[in-house]
């Protein structure tokens, strides 16, 4: 996903930068939940929690929701443009 002179970061240099970005930051978070929580909110955004839901496996749609933010301005935006 990530590349660096053409070629694709390893696990190990991607979770070290994030490390360092994050400390940097004051920020306390796995680059595992980073981009978990990325991934499903950017799912729900373009499918709805319910097929969410049923694609990562939780077991009840309040995981879905702490994991998946959905940006309700722009949905909005989408639903109902000027």
């Amino acid at each position: 996903m990530f590349q660096k002179y053409g070629r694709c970061y390893s696990e190990s240099y991607a979770r070290k930068l994030w490390n360092r970005i994050t400390s940097e930051m004051g920020i306390r978070i796995s680059l595992y939940q980073g981009t978990r929580h990325s991934s499903i909110t950017a799912a729900v955004e373009r499918v709805g929690y319910d097929d969410v839901q049923e694609i990562v496996g939780h077991a009840n749609r309040e995981m879905t929701k702490r994991c998946g933010k959905m940006n309700v301005k722009r949905l909005k935006r989408v639903l109902w443009p000027k």
